[in-house]
């Protein structure tokens, strides 16, 4: 629809512009239609051909200054001539108004109407629509999940423990037990073993005591060695203890006895292994 009202509105004005075209040339064709004063001996006798050309034609050169020699030649003044020169170069100068020519009967040529040609509207070409496809589920398989074995509860494995007391396996005193001591320090070596179950042995305790004097007079004193287990922990220790008994307190023929004793890790202990007697030089005692 707004096609149509679109070429109908260029129509018309189309239509308005050449009826104001053919006023226009009706109106100023009587201004160039007054007669140029030139003989009939210079106007042409042939007819006007107005057919196309057929391009084979070649066209002569006019110089326009040959219409003032003609002008000059009909007896006018120069200025004159010049006048009737320029009018005629003016109006060959202008273009030929045309108009619409009557028909044979006298009657305004036939306008053909435009017909509107309806343009054909694209038919859209439907689009397949698609089926969407039955895609079968997969059937589900049941596995059979194992049940989880009874495992069995560990079994608590009682953890042995260090009840044997430690033993004294052999000794020495240097010097050895007797009269007459003439120092103040006696060595004691001492070898312990330790029965399985065993967690080792910690210290070897020492001391002296003298009948005639209190309170007792003690020395203890760690290993010095080495010590193992026969065959991996938990096994027979065995090792060797070895250190001073400094006496003190004692003065010159005085008698003291010696005691010593083993204590293992686990608090076990084993008996007092003495006495040993000494008794003092006469020219010598321990403040």
């Amino acid at each position: 629809m707004n096609n149509r009202r679109w070429i109908m509105s260029a129509l018309g004005v189309l239509a308005l512009l050449v009826v104001v075209w053919i006023a226009a040339s009706l109106f100023l064709a009587p201004a160039y239609a007054d007669e140029v004063p030139l003989s009939m001996e210079i106007r042409s006798r042939l007819l006007a051909d107005y057919n196309p050309d057929d391009g084979q034609s070649l066209f002569t050169a006019l110089r326009l200054s040959i219409l003032g020699d003609t002008f000059r030649d009909q007896a006018l003044s120069p200025q004159e001539a010049e006048k009737q020169r320029a009018a005629l170069e003016a109006a060959l100068n202008d273009p030929v108004p045309t108009a619409t020519a009557l028909d044979f009967e006298g009657n305004a040529p036939h306008t053909a109407t435009s017909t509107i040609t309806v343009t054909p509207t694209e038919t859209l070409t439907p689009t397949p629509t698609f089926t969407p496809t039955n895609t079968p589920r997969p059937t589900a398989t049941k596995t059979n999940t194992p049940k989880p074995t009874n495992t069995p509860k560990a079994t608590n494995t009682p953890v042995p423990t260090d009840t044997a007391p430690p033993q004294i396996n052999a000794w020495s005193l240097s010097p050895t037990p007797g009269p007459n001591l003439a120092q103040c320090n006696i060595q004691l070596t001492v070898d312990v073993i330790d029965p399985s179950y065993s967690e080792g042995v910690s210290i070897v305790e020492a001391k002296h005591l003298i009948p005639s004097a209190t309170p007792v007079s003690y020395n203890h004193f760690t290993i010095t060695g080495s010590g193992i287990f026969v065959s991996g922990p938990g096994s027979d220790w065995v090792g060797t203890f070895s250190g001073p008994i400094s006496l003190s307190q004692v003065s010159a023929l005085e008698s003291f006895d010696v005691y010593f004793k083993v204590k293992d890790t686990a608090g076990n202990i084993s008996g007092w292994s003495g006495p040993y007697s000494y008794s003092m030089d006469s020219l010598w005692n321990c403040p």
